[in-house]
């Protein structure tokens, strides 16, 4: 197995991440993110021909997805005495990734 330096890239994006308390012993979150990463200087015609693994200028970065979302709830309440009950769900979404250079 071969690995090696890849160029140069370019990464821009956003996260943000939000938590409320809309009523009382229940917690909401939101989170979530957008990624657009790419290769600025990729393998040339030659360098791609030789090895054809390599990514090209352009090509998205392998394993970074466009959008990733993440909602949780929490509701955690007094049974009795110092015991305390729990209920809590996560959904997730990952966007597609490639593995390797497309």
């Amino acid at each position: 197995m071969y690995q090696g330096n890849a160029g140069t890239a370019h990464v821009k994006g956003v996260e943000f991440e939000f938590s409320a308390h809309p009523v009382q012993y229940l917690t909401a979150s939101l989170a979530g993110s957008y990624q657009d990463a790419v290769l600025t200087q990729g393998a040339d015609a030659e360098q791609k021909a030789l090895n054809p693994t390599l990514g090209v200028t352009g090509d998205a970065i392998p394993n970074v997805p466009k959008f990733e979302f993440n909602l949780g709830l929490n509701y955690t309440a007094p049974l009795t005495g110092d015991w305390r009950g729990m209920v809590a769900t996560d959904v997730n979404y990952r966007g597609g990734v490639n593995a390797y250079f497309a």
